[in-house]
């Protein structure tokens, strides 16, 4: 491999490592806030184990199997649009507090 493969390499690998491994962590909040979830809805909402696994799949497909795509390519595109919606949720916020 040439000096400059090699470079772009790891270029390549100190900036992309570091963003998948933050769309693993959001991927992980998201799981264990579902979890979450799921126990207080259950009690306070009387809902039973199908109805939440119902609504958890029209909202969180499984990319990974489904549609014949890796299991990173899955974590990335549910990652990716988790930031987005943070994102457009915040400026949404932002924009709905009274200027000073």
């Amino acid at each position: 491999m040439s000096d400059l493969g090699r470079r772009t390499l790891q270029k390549v690998i100190w900036r992309l490592v570091p963003f998948l491994g933050g769309l693993y962590a959001l991927h992980i909040i998201d799981q264990a806030n579902v979890g979450f979830a799921r126990l207080h809805m259950k009690d306070s909402r009387g809902l039973n184990d199908a109805i939440i696994d119902w609504g958890y799949g029209i909202f969180a497909p499984k990319i990974n199997g489904r549609f014949g795509v890796g299991p990173m390519a899955g974590l990335m595109a549910w990652g990716m649009l988790m930031a987005i919606l943070c994102r457009w949720y915040a400026e949404r916020r932002a924009a709905a507090m009274p200027k000073t």
